[in-house]
């Protein structure tokens, strides 16, 4: 969340709510030579900071607790900033933090009113145990954050498709009741998208990278599905592959379609297959630490 008011040259207002009347900020009544403020009293330009922001956040705080007094302040702290409304640049920036806040999206995600299926309407932070009932597609322009220790189980065949952002970090994807899903796929999607500490295990793809998708992708642990990265139509990684075991996989990783993985620190374990390049137009890059 970033303070409200006339910060960075008065280019990015926010405006906040005022004591009612001529008592406030807002009097009606600006010293000569200064900017006006707003026609209604009741709000003001000029509350700003983070005198401003702090008591606002630490009141959606109180209303997410009130839904369920045993989330964890890192749990309560991923909520409010991932379903906050994006504004400036996608996703965190030095204006606007993760932008603003939705008390609305934030205590419906404290109660786990998730989207199970379809594409997301708003940006949503998922947390907990969340079994899905179908596909789930992330469209550009939003924002799928899934906090540290949340278990995703996704049906036989199904996949979540990342068009816009994914935040994943310290989370479990799995299939649900033994089946095989499809995996992650990102499509075309935003180069800010990241999966950190995660595991991927149960699924055919893995963490499936189509169609110029260059995803961050650190520490993760990838085991026991029949491709466990696949690189494919222009999808190179550019050094955002780092540390990732790719353990007990049909294929390690698949490259196919003008696709240059540059995959640092990789450790493949006991695979069938470590690397499987399906046409000679794909180059691979290993070493160390970029």
């Amino acid at each position: 969340m970033a303070p409200s008011g006339w910060a960075y040259n008065g280019t990015k207002p926010f405006y906040s709510i005022d004591i009612k009347g001529h008592d406030g900020l807002n009097d009606d009544d600006p010293p000569t030579g200064s900017p006006t403020d707003l026609a209604d009293t009741d709000y003001t330009k000029w509350f700003d900071g983070t005198s401003a922001a702090a008591p606002q956040v630490a009141g959606l705080a109180a209303l997410i607790l009130s839904i369920d007094n045993s989330l964890t302040e890192e749990q309560v702290r991923y909520i409010i900033c991932h379903t906050a409304d994006d504004k400036g640049s996608e996703g965190w920036d030095s204006y606007y933090g993760w932008g603003r806040i939705n008390a609305y999206l934030a205590v419906k995600s404290a109660d786990k009113q998730f989207p199970l299926s379809g594409s997301l309407q708003n940006n949503e932070c998922w947390w907990g145990s969340i079994t899905l009932t179908d596909n789930v597609t992330v469209p550009d322009g939003k924002i799928l954050t899934v906090a540290p220790g949340a278990v995703i189980s996704i049906p036989n065949g199904k996949k979540i498709q990342v068009n816009g952002m994914l935040i994943a970090n310290n989370a479990t994807f799995q299939p649900a009741s033994g089946a095989t899903w499809y995996g992650i796929q990102f499509y075309n999607c935003s180069s800010n998208s990241e999966v950190i500490g995660c595991e991927i295990t149960g699924s055919t793809y893995g963490l499936d990278m189509y169609y110029y998708s260059n995803v961050k992708l650190h520490n993760n642990d990838i085991s026991l599905n029949t491709y466990g990265m696949v690189f494919s139509s222009y999808s190179d990684g550019n050094g955002g592959v780092l540390r990732n075991d790719i353990e007990s996989n049909d294929y390690g990783v698949f490259c196919v379609n003008y696709s240059d993985p540059c995959l640092y620190e990789t450790a493949f374990i006991d695979n069938d297959i470590a690397i499987y390049v399906n046409y000679a137009d794909c180059n691979f890059n290993f070493g160390d630490t970029p």
